[in-house]
């Protein structure tokens, strides 16, 4: 049985990652639900494993990385490559105003607020 999900977690925020880790450990079932920390170079040898699906949420650079690793398996596979939201400032903009709007989406959900 592959797992259903499988989820990495940024080092970037620890905390999170190690309260969602307690929380999946203790509450879902650990053959379906797996949480690892890390970063990229992990990439590679957790997708040498054989999964029903993959669905991946992140850059272009591990985006490739799964798409590749899923191709060999004949894996299905759901992409949600993250984006930039960039913005235009013009000098009639309220630079307080602004400045707490773009930090305020920026600091959303560590970061990881799909736009």
């Amino acid at each position: 049985l592959s797992p259903v999900c499988l989820g990495s977690l940024r080092r970037a925020a620890s905390n999170t990652a190690g309260s969602i880790y307690k929380l999946c450990s203790k509450y879902l079932d650990t053959n379906c639900i797996r949480v690892f920390g890390g970063d990229r170079h992990m990439t590679n040898p957790i997708l040498e494993l054989n999964f029903d699906h993959i669905f991946f949420t992140g850059g272009s650079f591990v985006g490739k990385m799964v798409a590749q690793a899923a191709a060999k398996n004949f894996t299905p596979v759901c992409l949600e490559m993250g984006g930039k939201s960039p913005c235009v400032i013009d000098r009639t903009a309220n630079i307080r105003v602004t400045a707490l709007r773009l930090t305020q989406g920026k600091w959303t959900n560590s970061g990881q607020t799909c736009i």
